[in-house]
């Protein structure tokens, strides 16, 4: 409850000071509390055995997640990270990897990283930077639908993810174009573009609307610049159709 009433208090402060100066934007807490717990933190273990976010994801269905594609390939780093450590396109795919994960559900009623649950990779698509995880986790979750209203800029809108580390961190921020441009793997995407809103290990984690739907899946971050670039909904709904999964 504690950790609950610090992020409506956190969502509450930070809206006033990044958007208007003369209107105060509070968080729906019905609509936070639907971000939450359909928000995941993706797991995997430290070298001491214990289980650190570094990834992030949604829940669509009671047994389905949506991340990102480079969250699943085995070690969850960011497409800028995995030239740093060798990992190449030549990868196999992801698909039937294990993926480990924790529901808000758990997390905040515990002051320890609790025990993670596992699904497995059963559709994944490289460039489009996007893997759907099935899984039979019976923590309790709510999901959530793709947004089917109009997106604009300068839209507001919320994120939860496991900023550098920090599972289930919420933040607002503004939508300062809808961009298409050229993504990490150098294919050309759509994109919604917000000035912060996201850091390392956000990748994978939705991006809301008011109403707690999705608007897009955190992709990657511009280099040396605080723009964070998330897969537009439209390219969701592609995906979503591709791969022929019944949510």
């Amino acid at each position: 409850m504690l950790k609950r009433f610090l992020l409506l208090v956190a969502a509450t402060v930070v809206l006033s000071s990044c958007c208007s100066n003369s209107v105060v934007r509070t968080v729906d807490p019905f609509v936070l509390d639907r971000m939450l717990y359909s928000s995941v933190a993706l797991v995997q273990e430290d070298d001491e055995g214990e289980n650190r976010a570094y990834c992030s994801g949604v829940w669509l269905s009671d047994s389905t997640l949506l991340t990102a594609y480079h969250c699943t390939e085995g070690i969850g780093l960011s497409p800028e990270e995995e030239a740093i450590v060798g990992i190449t396109d030549e990868m196999p795919s992801p698909l039937w990897h294990r993926i480990k994960f924790v529901n808000w559900s758990s997390f905040h009623t515990q002051s320890d990283m609790p025990e993670a649950d596992e699904g497995v990779v059963i559709a994944a698509d490289k460039i489009a930077d996007l893997a759907l995880v099935q899984t039979k986790s019976t923590t309790w979750h709510t999901s959530v639908s793709i947004s089917r209203s109009d997106i604009w800029i300068g839209q507001v809108a919320h994120s939860v993810g496991s900023s550098i580390g920090l599972p289930f961190s919420y933040a607002p921020s503004i939508i300062g174009a809808i961009r298409l441009t050229t993504g990490p793997r150098d294919n050309l995407g759509l994109y919604l573009q917000t000035v912060s809103g996201a850091t390392r290990g956000n990748s994978g984690g939705a991006l809301f609307d008011d109403d707690g739907n999705v608007l897009g899946i955190c992709s990657f971050i511009g280099r040396d610049t605080s723009l964070v670039f998330w897969i537009h909904r439209d390219s969701i709904r592609k995906f979503l159709k591709s791969s022929k999964v019944r949510l």
